[in-house]
């Protein structure tokens, strides 16, 4: 979002080696033999750590930390009375002078970090056509039990424009409806979204880097109605653990009617 605001050209061609050197710090593609040339479009399916490198390092530190927050990241959620979402972590400013921080949160790495909500409003607001949304638990409150008194409907704050949105929400379709392998797709509807995996620093017995797996993504894929963000915890890569979970989600609902 923050590259394509700075007009950043989808068609550009990165050629990924495999790892990216940025100010002698070493970055790692998760395809360590390299995806090859790719563009925009392509460097979203293939999930290419070295192409949003450049992309991020394009842009520019700042740009990426005000577009975090104009998706609500590094902000508290008020869900109902007494319980909020955490704000998550991001970098300052500062941090963001070297370009190996700027590198690290081009990818979701280093001093970023957002729950589970906060991913799914960052997929609304995709979806919404830029504004960003207010998740809530409660809907109104009642005193008969039949009438809703649901309250001031939220101000609607844009997060991003709606071209970028557009532009955004199309590869996300790409990424299911297109990729080989997707284990998001439903069999019952369309979706758009994207998978995560995401280190940890922790290790098991046997040496092994624990790592959580994501899903975050919406169905139908055209005229959305719904957001869904699986959140497998430790359990390795989101495409395996969290993208099935997602089908299986967006089938049932639809099977409810």
């Amino acid at each position: 979002a923050a590259a394509l605001e700075e007009g950043a050209d989808m068609a550009e061609l990165i050629d990924c080696i495999g790892y990216v050197n940025v100010s002698g710090q070493i970055f790692r593609c998760h395809r360590r033999s390299g995806h090859g040339e790719l563009d925009m479009l392509d460097a979203m399916k293939e999930s290419c750590n070295p192409y949003f490198i450049h992309l991020g390092l394009e842009a520019g530190g700042k740009k990426l930390l005000d577009t975090a927050k104009r998706f609500g990241f590094g902000q508290k959620i008020p869900l109902a009375d007494g319980i909020t979402v955490s704000a998550g972590t991001l970098p300052s400013e500062g941090t963001l002078q070297s370009p190996a921080a700027v590198a690290n949160l081009s990818f979701g790495q280093g001093e970023l970090g957002a729950s589970p909500v906060q991913i799914a409003r960052m997929i609304a607001t995709v979806v919404n056509g830029g504004y960003l949304v207010t998740p809530k638990l409660v809907v109104g409150e009642t005193i008969d039990g039949s009438v809703v008194n649901r309250g001031a409907a939220p101000l609607k704050k844009r997060g991003l424009e709606a071209e970028t949105a557009a532009q955004l929400q199309a590869f996300l379709i790409h990424c299911v409806m297109v990729s080989d392998g997707q284990n998001a797709l439903p069999q019952t509807t369309t979706a758009g979204g994207k998978t995560a995996t995401a280190q940890t620093g922790r290790f098991d017995e046997d040496g092994s880097e624990l790592e959580h797996g994501w899903f975050a993504g919406f169905f139908p894929a055209v005229n959305p109605s719904y957001v869904v963000v699986v959140f497998s915890e430790d359990s390795g890569f989101g495409n395996d653990t969290a993208a099935p979970v997602f089908s299986q989600v967006a089938d049932r609902i639809l099977a409810l009617g």
